[in-house]
């Protein structure tokens, strides 16, 4: 072989080939997603679709998953845990409740003893109780 022979260059940016998935495929993929076989990841990497693809595959063949609804997806322990949390909080702000009515109770009986005693307890904090 001689050295004056060229390569043939290689193409920077591969095209990648066109393929085309039958309507009966894509609508057994969503049937798939929605009975909770496999997931939209799964067939994104099992057949190198992109994720989006799948998306519009549900959007247009699943009356379930219309296109722009977000799903949110949780498993039962986590439902469970926010159910605790939510019931925690209604605890709690029954508490702080209790304590905001029974501090202004206390406001209000100072109130009503510094008016009848005609003294300000504020003033007479600081002095020293009398020897009897």
């Amino acid at each position: 072989m001689s050295k004056n022979r060229k390569r043939p260059k290689k193409s920077k940016f591969l095209l990648r080939k066109s393929r085309h998935f039958s309507e009966t495929f894509r609508k057994d993929q969503v049937e798939k997603i929605i009975a909770g076989e496999i997931t939209v990841l799964q067939i994104s990497r099992l057949y190198k679709v992109s994720t989006q693809s799948v998306y519009r595959w549900l959007a247009k063949y699943s009356k379930q998953h219309p296109k722009g609804v977000i799903q949110v997806i949780q498993m039962e322990s986590e439902e469970k845990i926010n159910e605790k949390l939510r019931a925690h909080i209604v605890k709690l702000e029954q508490i702080v409740g209790q304590q905001q009515v029974e501090l202004e109770y206390h406001k209000q009986l100072k109130k009503v003893r510094d008016e009848e005693l005609t003294v300000d307890q504020k003033k007479n904090l600081g002095t020293k109780p009398s020897k009897q």
